[in-house]
């Protein structure tokens, strides 16, 4: 469906995942600008915003200089009087008139004594007005998006149809969703936003909630039909081979893990856990349990490059064992992956690692047991059913390293059980973190780190782009320059034979400096790295830089990270990015992030391992969810005695069957 006639705008909506004029109002304001009037009864001060009806004293007068073009006027209102200074708005000259009111808007330069102006307009319509501001890429410019929400809207009139159950509608004197949405996109007061963003956020915990109750209700009725217990003395008997002590919490994991595969209930559990708690091998050691009962297991990761490394270790862990392991990635040979195949099918491999490969359709397990899932937040909901559904009675372990705090998980993930990781196997590391604004000086520490053969990671988000200069390209063309024969890359468009060779150049030692995009967060284990130096920060969220930072320092040696800053980072995004230099706990960090979010924002919740809500906070909205937990149990009690809750699940029980909104274990 083309929702312009620009090409340029219907492919920047796209990759915004905006397809429809539903999904257009559903993109809501990530904040609001409120236009009113500045109380003159108190001095400004710097970087005030500043709004004033005033008149000009004096005509307007350019003002030499050797860049943007300058404007200089006076003003007065019935108060004080101004200096204002425009730039590049040389159009002032000739179109302002002496006594003629305007509406200004800048921000108050205390050096110069200057209200910078940012709009200036006749008439007082602009006056009190809620400016709506969307999260959006640069491509796409805010009043054009106001203008195709407005399409959106003589589009969808009369078709918008209110979710929320009339019973409940009226519990809570809710408005219906047409006019939530409306008010949250054309507000006129602040009450329009709340009353709007409360019907919204109710909506949304709602369905989410009675989702999660109504396949705890299938799952219940889901039970082993027959399977071999597992004995603890065996589990134990098999820790005390490795080479290295357990944490009390990974003890406790492992325990949490096995009563829930000895259960007559299918698993479905998180194994949540800071950078370098330890949660791999917990998941080993339930691998292994479920080869102590006959049956076939599966670790699926998001990359070859993380499938590889689990699969390298895993040789290593279970060598003194009969585990028959293999591994399987979209890069295999022809004939090496029907071989596997067929050994699959038939049962003779025990474990199997790999990646998108594991759940395609010709992928056929003998007797799979257990599913763990590394990552489990990089990986669609359909893609992880789809797994589970290859088996019939199949147990899930979701891994992830984005940590949830505990009251969070228990309100959010009411029917998910959690096993957390908070102790570290080896000392806790203590990486050094610094903004950096100085490139040089960042090549200088660098050149010390070669000089003590130690590694450095360079990372930013993008492999390439025109606009942002700190992508993966550039940098490696700028390391290579400062860094000639010692630098490596690593980026998603690259072949996995590459990415290999890569990789184990920079374990090598060959080229010790690997400049690489994101995948390098993705559990990637190279012991001796000491410093990573991170691009374009104020793209990733707390969590993924500091799932990054985890990276160094792995053997306990000191370790560096800096986070390069350029000169157009906002004060705002500044802030943000010093709690990484004040805090090392990941669960603080991912409390805080959780909490910065605002609605509509494109980032969302996508790198956490919480749901992807489009309105939710799930800091700030905890008691939405409380309520809407008691709620949804009230809609399932009384389904037979209420239509509107009849419907309501019917509703639901249709978007789980077909969209696959909430995994099914």
């Amino acid at each position: 469906m083309k929702l312009t006639n620009s090409p340029r705008l219907n492919k920047t909506l796209y990759d915004m995942d905006i397809h429809s004029y539903y999904d257009v109002l559903f993109h809501i304001p990530r904040k609001y600008e409120f236009h009113n009037l500045t109380d003159e009864s108190t001095p400004l001060k710097d970087k005030d915003k500043v709004i004033v009806i005033a008149k000009l004293i004096a005509e307007p007068v350019a003002l030499p200089s050797y860049k943007a073009k300058k404007t200089f006027f006076r003003v007065h209102t019935k108060k004080n009087e101004y200096n204002v200074l425009a730039y590049n708005q040389s159009y002032l000259e000739h179109t302002l008139k002496l006594d003629t009111s305007y509406i200004l808007e800048g921000e108050y330069n205390q050096k110069s004594d200057n209200i910078i102006l940012s709009r200036i307009s006749e008439g007082e319509s602009y006056l009190n007005h809620i400016e709506p501001l969307y999260s959006l890429p640069s491509s796409l410019k805010q009043f054009e998006y106001v203008r195709l929400v407005k399409k959106a809207f003589n589009e969808l009139e009369g078709k918008i149809y209110t979710q929320v159950p009339p019973t409940l509608l009226s519990k809570y004197h809710l408005i219906t969703k047409e006019i939530a949405l409306s008010n949250v996109h054309f507000p006129q007061s602040v009450d329009d936003i709340r009353s709007g963003l409360l019907y919204l956020k109710y909506e949304e915990a709602l369905s989410f909630s009675t989702k999660n109750k109504l396949i705890r209700e299938e799952n219940n009725q889901l039970s082993k039909i027959f399977s071999n217990y597992i004995e603890e003395k065996d589990i134990e008997k098999f820790i005390r081979t490795l080479p290295f002590k357990l944490t009390l919490d990974q003890q406790s994991a492992i325990s949490e893990i096995i009563d829930d595969m000895n259960s007559s209930s299918l698993m479905y559990r998180l194994l949540q856990g800071d950078v370098g708690s330890g949660k791999t091998i917990v998941a080993f050691i339930a691998l292994y349990a479920n080869y102590l009962r006959g049956e076939q297991g599966v670790l699926l990761a998001p990359t070859e490059t993380l499938a590889r490394q689990h699969y390298e270790n895993m040789l290593s862990i279970f060598s003194e064992t009969k585990v028959n392991i293999k591994l399987l990635t979209g890069s295999l040979e022809t004939e090496e992956r029907r071989n596997i195949l067929d050994d699959l099918r038939d049962g003779t491999i025990d474990i199997l690692v790999g990646t998108h490969s594991l759940f395609s359709k010709s992928t056929v397990y003998s007797h799979l047991g257990l599913v763990i899932v590394d990552e489990q937040h990089r990986f669609g909901v359909n893609q992880r059913s789809a797994l589970v559904d290859k088996g019939k009675e199949v147990d899930l372990l979701m891994m992830s390293a984005t940590p949830i705090p505990r009251t969070l998980a228990q309100t959010i993930l009411s029917d998910l059980s959690v096993s957390t990781l908070t102790t570290f196997p080896k000392r806790k590391r203590a990486v050094k973190t610094k903004l950096m604004k100085d490139e040089k000086k960042i090549f200088t520490k660098v050149q010390e780190l070669l000089d003590n053969h130690q590694k450095v990671y360079v990372v930013a988000p993008v492999i390439d782009s025109d606009i942002e200069v700190d992508n993966n390209k550039a940098l490696y063309e700028r390391y290579t320059k400062a860094f000639p024969n010692l630098v490596s890359q690593l980026n998603g468009r690259m072949t996995s034979q590459e990415q290999e060779a890569a990789l184990e150049a920079f374990k090598s030692g060959s080229t010790p400096i690997l400049v690489a995009t994101q995948v390098v967060e993705l559990g990637i284990d190279v012991g001796d790295a000491s410093c990573i130096i991170i691009y374009g920060s104020r793209r990733l969220g707390l969590s993924s830089l500091h799932q990054l930072r985890g990276r160094v320092g792995r053997n306990g040696q000191e370790a560096y990270c800096y986070l390069y800053i350029g000169k157009d980072y906002t004060d705002e995004e500044v802030t943000r990015l010093k709690y990484l230099t004040l805090i090392e706990d990941g669960f603080t960090l991912a409390e805080l992030d959780l909490a910065s979010r605002g609605p509509g924002e494109l980032s969302g919740l996508r790198q956490s391992g919480l749901p992807d809500f489009k309105y939710l906070n799930v800091i700030n909205d905890v008691k939405i969810f409380q309520s809407a937990n008691k709620d949804a149990d009230l809609i399932l009690q009384n389904r037979d005695k209420d239509k509107g809750y009849s419907y309501y699940i019917e509703r639901l029980e249709r978007e789980i069957d077909y969209e696959g909104d909430i995994p099914k274990s």
